[in-house]
């Protein structure tokens, strides 16, 4: 049998071994559907895959030719679906075995997982006539995956799992290599089965997992960045991956065949029924004269009716379905097939599983909840019939209405939801789920909820996607022309709104921060006003404030003395100054009171984790430039709840998304060129995002507002727009924005002075 060879092979050999990451490892629902489908040829069961993938009977064809002579007394057809399932091609990603793997390890499979019966009803059928071996046999990846697996844990790997039983094949450069991050797996296998003999890439001693293998985690081992991970194969109490009834081929008797017979090796077999879940039974019969099927149970035959139903198809095969079985459904069930010579009889034994409840996903120890946020707790539980969840808070049981909701699975479903839409303060406490079914009950693990005020700069409000804004402003601070007064301010730069609707202004030119209250005609000094200066009771130019309610303190970008200080909110008369010598121009925090701070000449933005006092470079840090891995005097950041940074990166005239750990940027706005137009922007300065993923961006050039959907190559004006100038309706250079628990806008309109509140309607 010819063979694959050179870069390709060891390309795809490499594709196969080393896709471990891919696996999510809970235990979703059990794999089947095909076992009761006929045996067909491999051009037939490739057929309904040509939709998925063009280039599939072309493969097929080649694999049917290079099978000709199959070992281990398989058919043909057979040893070709095997050799199908090791061939790759490009893309990579349209190859047989990639696309059927992605299937396996998806939650929701069964209907993506149809068109593959016919193929995988004969691939099966091929592993199962090969012996299952113990052996001891190898995975790898370029990656830390030590983490994911916990000593004692049991896991499940749904795809068909490719290793090599050579260590030495894994550690070559090929596959792992000798440095970098690597993990190794060292699986001691029961059942896995030996495939070189139809493999189109034999050389690399591959041998194949069954889907759904279980394993126990027997141990991690950290040898430097080497993390070797050690797995058993253990058998789960009910088969994860339905076995199909095994098809020898055998020689066919004129004389016999005339008489009834069972196309199977044995015509007794035994399956397994979970409570309340509908069920199948098919035997195919065949002879010269197609024999009669009639069905019994416990001896009297089976009435048809609404739950149990015989169906026939052409090629002799007749199937029982039971629908919700119940107790009294379990025994024994005979298809007794007749025609003029003879008759025959087939049992199958059929077991009802009554499951107790099992947690599959517990509720997480504790949670923090901003307030006005929405709350999922989310249970994954399983048992047969589905359990009744009741949920707890504070050991009461929860009161359902508008506001607190839950959801019951259906189907295949598993998952309980609670679900707490505004959540208040009340809303603390410490949740759980009582489980229950036939007499067994459990209990979830405690959660507890802990309900916080927003730290950040509007990054927790929930804006709907047709909010619209009043288009003329209001003055809500300064606004009473350039000076130092309380009621005055001079170029305004950074803002942040409190809960309460007290707004806090970096006042620029008169080195101060100023607190003004809602309605107050006139603000108070929080921090600074003793002069410009770089002693800790000074500031100079301050660009950026925001408030940090654990430590009731404002902290502060304190741009000319390249420095950030913490000031008390309540009484401050003196900084402290926390991060020194960078150019920060805007600064937000995350939920965890980590710091993000821009440096403009460095083009760069840092992130300081609580009691860090160097900080790590999260976007930029590769100079200037408009590459995605650079930023050009980028000036604001913002932080969503995924911890993703958005940056304004004003000279190349776009925002700029970084996801954590990325190394380069995603645009997200912009970065068509400086412009007015819509697809456009001029010198970006002040963002946020909204829980949709909407960037709402201070256009301060162009004299507007901008919102810019999630994914959208162009934005809409939301306010301003309207050409430079001092009208409400105007804006001149808005350089800051935020948004107040109400959704109201608020924008810092730097040349004009002022703060201009902008009603949600």
């Amino acid at each position: 049998m010819a063979t694959g060879c050179g870069e390709e092979e060891t390309v795809q050999c490499i594709l196969r071994i080393t896709d471990i990451g891919k696996e999510s490892l809970e235990f979703l629902a059990p794999i089947g559907g095909y076992e009761e489908i006929s045996l067909v040829s491999l051009e037939e069961a490739v057929k309904p895959l040509v939709p998925i993938l063009p280039a599939v009977q072309s493969y097929a064809y080649v694999a049917k030719q290079r099978c000709k002579n199959p070992a281990d007394e398989l058919t043909q057809d057979e040893s070709a679906s095997i050799m199908l399932y090791t061939m790759g091609w490009k893309p990579f990603d349209k190859s047989l075995y990639f696309v059927l793997n992605n299937i396996l390890r998806s939650p929701d499979r069964q209907q993506k997982l149809e068109p593959w019966f016919l193929f995988l009803r004969l691939f099966l059928n091929a592993l199962f006539r090969l012996p299952s071996l113990s052996k001891t046999a190898y995975r790898g990846i370029k990656l830390d995956l030590s983490q994911r697996y916990t000593e004692g844990q049991t896991i499940v790997w749904w795809g068909f799992s490719s290793c090599t039983t050579s260590v030495t094949v894994l550690k070559s450069d090929r596959f792992l290599g000798k440095t970098g991050e690597r993990t190794m797996f060292t699986l001691q296998c029961q059942s896995v089965k030996d495939i070189r003999k139809h493999s189109y890439y034999p050389a690399e001693n591959e041998v194949l997992l069954m889907a759904a293998t279980q394993f126990k985690v027997m141990g991690c081992l950290d040898q430097g960045n080497l993390h070797i991970v050690q797995l058993e194969e253990t058998r789960p109490p009910f088969p994860l991956l339905q076995p199909v009834p095994t098809v020898v081929p055998q020689s066919i008797n004129p004389i016999s065949s005339a008489q009834p017979k069972v196309e199977a090796p044995k015509s007794v077999n035994h399956r397994s029924c979970v409570f309340d879940q509908d069920t199948k039974i098919s035997w195919k019969f065949s002879g010269i004269e197609k024999p009669q099927v009639a069905w019994f149970f416990k001896g009297e035959p089976i009435p048809a009716n609404n739950r149990f139903q015989v169906t026939e198809t052409d090629d002799g095969t007749s199937t029982l379905l039971i629908r919700q079985a119940e107790l009294a459904d379990q025994g024994d069930y005979i298809a007794r097939a007749t025609n003029t010579v003879g008759e025959v009889e087939a049992k199958t034994t059929l077991n009802i599983v009554c499951m107790k409840p099992v947690i599959n996903t517990d509720l997480n120890a504790a949670i923090e909840v901003t307030k006005g946020e929405i709350m999922t707790l989310k249970i994954v539980v399983s048992g047969a019939p589905k359990p009744i969840v009741v949920w707890m808070r504070d050991n009461s049981e929860l009161t359902f209405n508008d506001r607190i909701q839950v959801t019951t699975p259906t189907g295949d479903d598993d998952t309980y939801t609670l679900t707490i839409l505004n959540v208040q303060s009340e809303d603390q406490g410490e949740y759980a789920a009582k489980i229950s079914n036939i007499g067994e009950s459990l209990k979830s693990n405690k959660c507890k909820v802990t309900v916080s005020i927003c730290p950040l700069r509007g990054n927790s409000i929930n804006i709907h996607p047709n909010a619209r804004w009043q288009q003329n402003g209001l003055t809500v601070a300064g606004g009473n022309g350039k000076g130092n007064g309380i009621h005055q301010l001079s170029y305004p730069l950074g803002l942040y709104v409190d809960d309460d609707q007290t707004i806090y202004v970096a006042d620029w030119s008169n080195h101060r921060i100023v607190e003004w209250k809602s309605g107050a005609t006139s603000g108070q000094v929080v921090a600074g006003e003793n002069g410009q200066g770089n002693a800790d009771h000074q500031l100079s130019h301050p660009i950026d404030v925001i408030v940090d309610k654990e430590r009731d303190s404002v902290i502060i970008c304190d741009g000319s003395n390249r420095r950030v200080v913490r000031w008390p909110r309540q009484n401050g008369t003196r900084g402290e100054t926390i991060v020194a010598n960078i150019g920060c121009v805007g600064l937000t925090m995350d939920e965890n009171a980590s710091l993000y701070v821009v440096d403009e000449r460095k083009h760069e933005v840092k992130r300081y984790r609580r009691g860090e006092s160097q900080g790590t470079v999260i976007a930029g840090g590769n100079g200037y430039g408009n590459r995605l891995d650079q930023l050009s005097c980028p000036q604001y950041v913002f932080v969503d709840r995924n911890h993703s940074v958005y940056v304004s990166d004003c000279s190349n005239h776009r925002v700029m998304k970084w996801e954590e750990g990325a190394k380069q940027g995603i645009i997200v706005a912009g970065n068509q060129g400086q412009g007015n137009s819509l697809t456009q922007l001029s010198n970006p300065y002040g963002i946020i995002v909204d829980q949709l993923g909407t960037v709402y961006i201070a256009d301060c050039w162009n004299h507007r507002i901008m919102r810019w959907f999630k994914g959208a190559t162009q934005g809409s004006v939301i306010v301003g727009g309207n050409g430079r100038g001092e009208q409400s309706n105007q804006l001149n250079e808005p350089v800051s924005l935020s948004f107040d628990s109400h959704g109201n806008l608020y924008v810092v309109d730097c040349r004009n002075r002022r703060i201009q509140k902008f009603n949600i309607e």
